[in-house]
């Protein structure tokens, strides 16, 4: 160790107490520590590094910059040798890394490698790094090295998947066959990988080095597929759960690729799978390795394979069959899978089927998936349809003496409902004989606490859902869509945890044009950070941030709302996902590295993300002081958005709709009933138009170039959002021009003469929200680009300024009166407009919250216009 070292280290110790702070995020008492350290030290590079990550944390993007500076002056007190003590090469990687710098880094490790070759433990590091950043060809080296170093099986192992990573297609979660690679084109690109994972030795010692050696056979191709059989009758032939599933996927990818050629192979599958249904109790449990039964039956050559099946399912029903109905539900459904996977006769007679399906329904009709269990099994064969459904009318005809026969008739009657077709319209009967059904439910559910799920919470939903398919068949009376709401605030009265409801009446409140009323069941939700970018879309996408200045309730939009912890989210799994290759790498869990990958990217370019950040753009216009610039962070994200798009890189949408209940079959869906803009969803073509006119408010702010916006068919655009991207890109085009000494011709002649024609008061309420909104946002648009060329446009001594700079600011100045104008005509005219909605008697406090809220909307529209 070099004196310069020993130094450095005895200066760590005296820091001590502010590592502690920092470790405990005392933050400041450890900045202020720092500072004074430094007034009497300034070379320490201990002091520094600490100095460097504390910069980070307490400034974020804000502040990469200065933190950068602190690392360039620690790496010039390193010196041509680049010395730093182990734990300031920790704490500054630490740092690189959280600001999504890792090929730097990457390249500490890799230098301080070159001066100390015989460190084995740079080099790990170099390799995991250099797997984090994706540098492949690093990775390869580094892993082999290791390998010839050390002789050790795990890196063997890590050296193969390194070679497999580099020469093959990966599986990828969100295309084709999912989680099987492709086959490489040089059918000896992966000798090296083979013989890399062979000298960790035969035995599959984990679920993982079986994983990774029978993906780098099946990429390798055909040759190798008797070898993948092999491995996995030899390796996997039990043991934990996930080497089984991987085994049982991996023979049937390889089978299936293999087409009839190894036909013969699913006869031993069979076998196995029976034999390991009877000789593992854990198995015999789980429906999965049934299905796996099923198939392997189904694509056999015996011809008694069913037969042996079939025997074999009996004596299992015999067994288990009073509190297990894995065997029965096979039984029921094998000549589903027959008449599918290859044409065959019946396993069942037609005369013991019906008996089968009779006992079945008896047991286990009030579980939760009897539904798609029933709908599987009858799939293919309508004689067979049919006396099963006449099983479910019978059951649907008896009146609930229990919660289990309650259950039981609520299923049956769902069964029926999503066999109707798809011109079935509901009727005011078929609403209320589902509501009364509800109603009836709530007394199985009256001992139980509030968090608890009610029994009759699916037949409550199933009453919405007709209401709102009844509504969207004659939008024009609001009737169904007002009881809808009215009974799904029922539900969570009585059952506060049904997750279904809350998620609805955000989605209907919008709808409606009152998302004040909306909040509430948004907090109730407790949204987790991982569901953010899944759920968290229903609140914000289309105008959200608009409706939240509007009704003065954009807490959720305000630091430490859900809006500031998703944005972080997406900051952070950024960094994180990187450290999880790693971690995945570190303990040899391969198989969970291309899901890692996929979500990585998949976050990057989310649906949710990229519509997330439009509505941040617009509720910063909205609410934070004139002429303040939109953050940072916000504008790089926008640009990378733009980017992509304008590749031709898809958005990933991840969003969930399973809290919006639906009850299927041939019904409309519900999340379409609903869904908020008449022009359609949110697309890649709506996001680039939204994206560029937000950039270009940026970039004009910062004196950029502020580029020209194109909309054609297919963006889906409002006619509010297109008149605001319209005419606001025309401001900030012609303006920018103009402070550049350039003349566009036509300059901003008639762009305002026209608003009626533009922003037109619709119908729709959340549509009147939107139009407000791009009214609204228009205004600091125009404020923007006046002020900017009022500034430049001022007279001066002795200098003459353009008639054209001159004739821009009468017009933006009288523009700014012209937007206000409309939009207070359009408040007028929506305030002469009537509800137009009868109401009972138990709804007329609900309909009245939502015209108070929506009357508030106007008054605030017209408070922030003034």
């Amino acid at each position: 160790m070099s004196r310069q070292l020993a130094l450095w280290e005895a200066e760590e110790r005296k820091l001590q107490p502010v590592f502690d702070d920092v470790a405990s995020h005392r933050l400041a008492p450890a900045s202020s520590a720092l500072t004074r350290y430094l007034k009497k030290h300034p070379k320490s590079q201990p002091a520094l590094i600490i100095k460097m990550y504390i910069t980070h944390k307490m400034k974020g993007e804000e502040g990469e910059e200065e933190a950068m500076k602190i690392f360039r002056e620690v790496m010039v007190l390193g010196g041509k040798g680049k010395e730093m003590t182990g734990r300031g090469v920790w704490w500054v990687t630490l740092t690189l890394r959280q600001m999504g710098k890792l090929a730097l880094a990457q390249k500490i490790y890799q230098d301080l490698y070159a001066l100390h070759p015989q460190a084995h433990q740079l080099l790990e590091q170099v390799f995991l790094h250099a797997s984090a950043a994706n540098d492949v060809p690093t990775m390869v080296e580094a892993s082999r090295k290791m390998f010839n170093t050390t002789k050790e099986a795990r890196w063997a192992m890590t050296a193969g998947w390194a070679e497999w990573y580099a020469k093959a297609p990966q599986p990828s979660r969100s295309v084709g066959n999912g989680a099987f690679p492709d086959e490489v084109e040089d059918k000896n690109a992966l000798k090296v990988a083979g013989l890399l994972v062979g000298m960790a030795g035969q035995e599959c010692e984990t679920s993982e080095q079986f994983w990774l050696r029978s993906q780098i056979l099946l990429s390798s191709g055909p040759a190798s597929y008797p070898t993948i059989l092999k491995l996995a009758r030899e390796q996997a032939a039990d043991g934990s759960l996930a080497r089984v599933w991987h085994r049982m996927e991996v023979v049937k990818e390889v089978l299936k690729r293999s087409g009839s050629e190894r036909q013969n192979e699913w006869e031993e599958e069979r076998q196995w799978a029976a034999w390991y249904l009877e000789e593992e109790d854990t198995a015999a449990r789980n429906y999965a390795y049934y299905q796996y039964l099923l198939h392997a039956t189904a694509l056999s050559t015996d011809p008694e394979a069913v037969g042996k099946t079939v025997n074999l399912l009996e004596n299992l029903e015999k067994e288990i069959g009073s509190k297990e109905r894995a065997p029965a539900l096979a039984l029921l459904s094998i000549d589903s899978v027959l008449q599918e996977l290859a044409q065959k006769g019946e396993a069942i007679s037609n005369d013991a089927w019906p008996t089968r399906a009779a006992s079945y329904w008896a047991q286990w009709s009030a579980k939760g998936s009897i539904i798609s269990e029933v709908e599987g099994f009858t799939a293919v064969n309508s004689a067979r349809k049919e006396k099963v459904y006449a099983l479910v009318q019978q059951s649907a005809k008896k009146e609930a003496s229990n919660e289990k026969e309650f259950k039981e008739k609520v299923h049956a009657e769902t069964l029926l409902l999503r066999a109707q077709p798809a011109s079935w319209v509901p009727q005011e009967d078929d609403v209320e004989k589902w509501w009364a059904l509800y109603k009836a439910g709530l007394d199985y559910g009256r001992n139980l606490p509030p968090t608890d799920v009610q029994p009759a919470d699916e037949a409550g939903l199933i009453s919405v859902n007709l209401l709102l398919t009844i509504w969207s068949s004659s939008s024009s009376d609001e009737k169904p869509l007002w009881k809808a709401i009215s009974r799904l605030e029922e539900i969570v009265e009585k059952s506060p945890v049904c997750m279904y409801a809350r998620y609805l009446l955000i989605r209907l409140y919008r709808l409606v044009g009152a998302p004040l009323k909306s909040l509430p069941h948004l907090t109730k939700l407790s949204l987790s950070e991982i569901q953010l970018d899944n759920l968290l879309h229903v609140f914000t996408e289309r105008g959200g941030a608009g409706e939240a200045v509007l009704s003065k309730s954009d807490k959720e939009w305000k630091e430490g709302g859900l809006v500031e912890k998703a944005t972080g989210m997406y900051k952070r799994t950024a960094v994180e996902f990187p450290e999880y290759v790693k971690d995945a790498l570190s303990n040899e869990s391969y198989s969970k590295i291309p899901s890692i990958k996929y979500l990585h990217s998949a976050l990057a370019s989310s649906l949710s993300h990229r519509a997330l950040l439009v509505e941040r753009a617009s509720h910063h216009l909205l609410s934070a002081p004139s002429g303040r610039a939109l953050p940072k962070e916000l504008v790089k994200g926008l640009k990378k958005a733009v980017q992509g798009l304008e590749k031709g890189e898809k958005s990933e949408n991840l969003r969930n709709w399973e809290l919006v209940y639906e009850i299927g079959g041939s019904l409309p869906l519900v999340r379409d009933i609903t869904e908020l803009s008449p022009s359609g969803r949110v697309s890649d073509a709506w996001l680039n138009v939204l994206s560029q006119f937000w950039l270009n408010v940026a970039e004009f702010q910062a004196g950029g170039k502020v580029q020209d916006i194109t909309i054609s068919q297919g963006e889906a655009l409002e006619a509010a959002e297109q008149a605001l991207v319209e005419v606001g890109g025309k401001v900030l085009s012609v303006v920018d021009a103009a402070l550049k000494g350039e003349e566009k011709e036509g300059g901003l002649a008639g762009v305002f003469d026209n608003l009626a024609a533009s922003f037109t008061a619709p119908k729709q309420p959340h549509s009147v929200n939107l139009t407000l909104t791009s009214l609204l946002t228009l205004l600091p648009v125009v404020d923007l680009a006046f002020s900017r060329l009022a500034e430049v446009a001022k007279p001066q001594k002795g200098k003459n300024k353009s008639a054209y700079l001159g004739e821009l600011v009468l017009t933006l100045r009288k523009a700014r009166d012209q937007v206000k104008k409309r939009g207070l005509e359009i408040v007028a005219e929506i305030e002469t407009r009537e509800p137009g909605v009868e109401v009972r008697e138990g709804d007329k406090a609900l309909v009245e919250g939502i015209e108070k809220a929506r009357k508030e909307v106007l008054v605030n529209f017209k408070g922030l216009f003034k």
